[in-house]
C-alpha cells in the first residue's frame, strides 16, 4: 500500500509587514520585461507562489503597482499580488519579507540590460 503525502500551503506570514495601496495600474505602461510580474521577478531575483497579503493563500499572481502608505517619498513600487488584491481599494498589509521593486524602469530592468 502506497502512502499519500499531503502538502499543505504555508501558514500566513507573521513577520514584519508593510502597508501599501494600489495605484492606477493603467497610469504607467509595462516595460520591456513583458509584464509587471516578470519585471518584479527579474529585478528582485525572486519568485513566489502565494499572494504576500497577510492571510492570503491565493496563487493567481500578477504584478501590481502600488505605494507604501507610511513612506514619505511616495515612490511607485511593483510587487506580486493575487488578482483579487491587485484590484483592491484601500490599504493592504503585505509581508515585509517580499522585495519591493521600484516601478521606475531606469532604476531596474533598463539598468540590468546594460
Amino acid at each position: 500500500m502506497s502512502q499519500v503525502q499531503i502538502i499543505l500551503p504555508p501558514r500566513p506570514y507573521r513577520g514584519g509587514t508593510v502597508k501599501v495601496k494600489n495605484i492606477d495600474k493603467h497610469a504607467q505602461s509595462t516595460c520591456k520585461c513583458g509584464s509587471w510580474l516578470k519585471h518584479w521577478e527579474k529585478s528582485s531575483g525572486h519568485r513566489i507562489t502565494y499572494c504576500p497579503v497577510d492571510g492570503c493563500l491565493n496563487k493567481d499572481l500578477v504584478g501590481t503597482l502600488f505605494q507604501k502608505v507610511e513612506d514619505h517619498d511616495h515612490g511607485w513600487f511593483v510587487g506580486p499580488l493575487c488578482q483579487l488584491h491587485s484590484r483592491a481599494m484601500g490599504e493592504l498589509i503585505v509581508a515585509e519579507a517580499y522585495t519591493l521593486v521600484p516601478a521606475d524602469t531606469s532604476l531596474t530592468c533598463a539598468k540590468l540590460s546594460l
